[in-house]
Formats: structure tokens, sequence, C-alpha cells
């Protein structure tokens, strides 16, 4: 029969298993610069929120592929959560959609999280490539983008719920579940960051 003190680190030990995994580290990444950040100390978990196109909608210059092969073989390891900060073009840049395609298959267990306003998709081979995408998730702001300068056409007659919807079907027809889709309330004051609008920081969407 087990004794009083027996039973008591038994107690002590499960206390222990049952702490809390350590609060995630952020780290934002702006478009200027060369892409490097001060690397957590701690072993907990990496939040990396990544500028990674300007306010004409360029990619940034340390966006490539030496990029992220020193962040993987850094991180490979740990758990890390990439943020595709709300910059203009960055949600489906082609550019962004063919490194995020090659991160899934190198860091199977890191999460994609695209961020976005809701007239960021604005035709149906927009909506197609965001279903066959990387990301696990995508937040849209339910607002058109606030003050989005490039000479492109932009539809804002579309509701959120009419957008998901698109994108729901379209999940259906090609057989897929992700990205799952966050609404980011509208009355939400808009962020910004250098110029930019970095939806991230308002940090409304629990990552699961």
């Amino acid at each position: 029969m087990a004794t009083e003190s027996q039973i008591q680190k038994e107690r002590d030990d499960a206390r222990r298993r049952r702490q809390p995994p350590s609060a995630p580290h952020r780290v934002e990444v702006p478009f200027t610069g060369d892409g490097g950040f001060e690397a957590p100390a701690e072993d907990a978990p990496l939040e990396l929120t990544l500028e990674v196109t300007n306010a004409e909608g360029e990619i940034a210059p340390w966006f490539d592929d030496f990029w992220w092969t020193e962040l993987i073989n850094t991180w490979g390891d740990r758990c890390v959560t990439i943020h595709i900060a709300p910059t203009p073009l960055a949600l489906q840049h082609m550019v962004v959609l063919h490194h995020l395609e090659m991160l899934c298959r190198v860091a199977r267990q890191w999460r994609i999280v695209g961020h976005g306003y809701r007239d960021d998709l604005d035709d149906a081979d927009s909506i197609a490539a965001l279903v066959k995408s990387a990301y696990h998730e995508i937040r849209i702001i339910d607002r058109p983008r606030p003050g989005f300068g490039i000479a492109t056409r932009r539809l804002e007659g579309a509701g959120l719920d009419e957008l998901f919807g698109q994108v729901r079907r379209e999940q259906q027809r090609l057989d897929r579940m992700t990205p799952t889709l966050v609404r980011v309330p509208s009355t939400e004051p808009a962020p910004s960051h250098e110029g930019l609008t970095v939806e991230d920081k308002q940090d409304k969407a629990p990552i699961s």
C-alpha cells in the first residue's frame, strides 16, 4: 500500500505535468531590413509575423530560399507559426504561395496563417488559388482594404458571408478541408506598421 508521502509525491508530479505550455514568443519581421530578428533564448513556441510586401505589393528582398533555409535549419524542430501579414497582394502573391508550399513539405509541423481584407479575393481564380494553397488558416478583416493605391480592379460589393461561401464550395469541389476561415470584425481599428497594415498585431483569433 502506498504511503502518504508517496501519494503526495504522485500528486505533485501530476500537478507539474499539468502546467500550461510556455507563452509563444512573438516576433515581427518588417519589410525593411534584412529579415533578421532576435531569437528567444527560452524553449517556447515561436510566432513570426512576416511583412513580405511593401505598399506597392513588391516582395521584400530578404524573402527568398536562403532566408527560409536558415530559418528551418535554426527552428525546424520547434513549434512555429508563420503569419503572413495583410500587406498589399501578400496573401496570394505567387512568390509567397510558392515559398509556403515548399515550407509545408519540409516543416510539416509548422502552422501557416494568412491575413487579408475581404477584397483581397476578388475572383474565382484567386479563391481557387487560396484553397489549393498551404495556408492552414485565413483571417479576413471584414472590410475593404484601406488606402490601397495599386491600379487594379477591386470588387467591394461582395460581403464576407458570400466570400466564405464561395471558398467553402471550392473546398468541397476539390475535397479539401483547409484553410480554416476566420472573420476579423470590421469594427476593430486597422493597425499599422511603417505605413503598412499588419492585422496580426490585434491577435484576435486564437491559434489552435
